[in-house]
């Protein structure tokens, strides 16, 4: 796994050493496949997959916001109650 900045871009890769995918198997639909979609459409970020005979790679690409939070995630203590 590594994470990489430059600039206001961010690349998050995450890969293993295992078999591979070929260009003919179909998408998978699994738990983690279903994950990095989600993670990938919230932080409005690209995926890209590489695989071959040494392994796969995913990188999320993506771009911080100027204030370094995306979407309804900008004030997390907002509509929060404190503790009672």
């Amino acid at each position: 796994m590594s994470y990489e900045t430059a600039g206001s871009d961010w690349k998050l890769t995450v890969s293993d050493n295992g078999v591979g995918k070929t260009a003919n198997d179909t998408p998978t639909t699994g738990l983690g496949t279903a994950i990095v979609e989600a993670l990938v459409k919230q932080s409005e970020a690209r995926m890209d997959v590489i695989s071959d005979a040494d392994g796969t790679s995913v990188s999320m690409t993506g771009r911080r916001s100027p204030r370094g939070c995306r979407g309804r995630h900008e004030n997390p203590s907002e509509g929060r109650q404190p503790p009672a």
